[in-house]
């Protein structure tokens, strides 16, 4: 689907309001599966081996994408409920990709922030300029870290830079390298939103 608008969400049902994952694709049910969390619903990733490539995406269009961009979501260590896991955290990947429909340069982002024991918001900002249409991809996945701790390209997407993000985060306890291995995590209210 090619959006249109000139701000706003782009993102559908990043909420999770629906009680399931439409708007997203999910390539494994039973490793990521939503739960009944305070008064609505969270997803849950569960630990998989690297290169699973087992993951939680959603792709919008956009025909003038150049602006100002909002990434945000909540996250949390988690049990297979959703429910926090006391004095636990677990280093995450999460990509955001920009496709270049219009011929430019394709750009992308590996974050990587730490989950601890209680809902944190994780927010991004990052613009662009001089772009025509363009595909957003996000994705959420809970595999192992890559053995030799590298970021590399899929094959096929060669060429792509690095998508330059401000980290608006608010500063957690956590250190960024806390990781106990392999637990769950949960996220909800996902966002990626034009600001201008």
């Amino acid at each position: 689907m090619i959006d249109q608008q000139s701000t706003g969400e782009l993102l559908t049902n990043g909420h999770f309001a629906t009680g399931d994952f439409s708007g997203w694709s999910v390539s494994d049910a039973e490793k990521i599966f939503l739960a009944r969390q305070e008064n609505g619903h969270v997803a849950v990733l569960m630990p998989l081996p690297y290169d699973t490539r087992v993951v939680l995406r959603q792709e919008v269009a956009r025909q003038r994408a150049s602006g100002s961009y909002i990434f945000s979501f909540w996250l949390r260590t988690s049990d297979k409920r959703g429910d926090a896991l006391p004095d636990t955290t677990r280093k995450t990947t999460i990509h955001l990709w920009v496709h270049p429909l219009d011929g430019g340069t394709g750009h992308w982002v590996s974050l990587n922030p730490v989950a601890v024991p209680f809902w944190s918001k994780l927010v991004y900002r990052f613009s662009l300029e001089d772009r025509g249409e363009v595909r957003f991809e996000i994705y959420f996945n809970n595999e192992s870290g890559r053995p030799d701790a590298s970021h590399s390209l899929p094959i096929g997407r060669e060429g792509y830079q690095q998508l330059a993000v401000i980290d608006e985060s608010q500063d957690l306890v956590a250190p960024a390298d806390a990781d106990v291995g392999e637990c769950p995590y949960a996220i909800r209210d996902v966002s990626l939103f034009k600001t201008a």
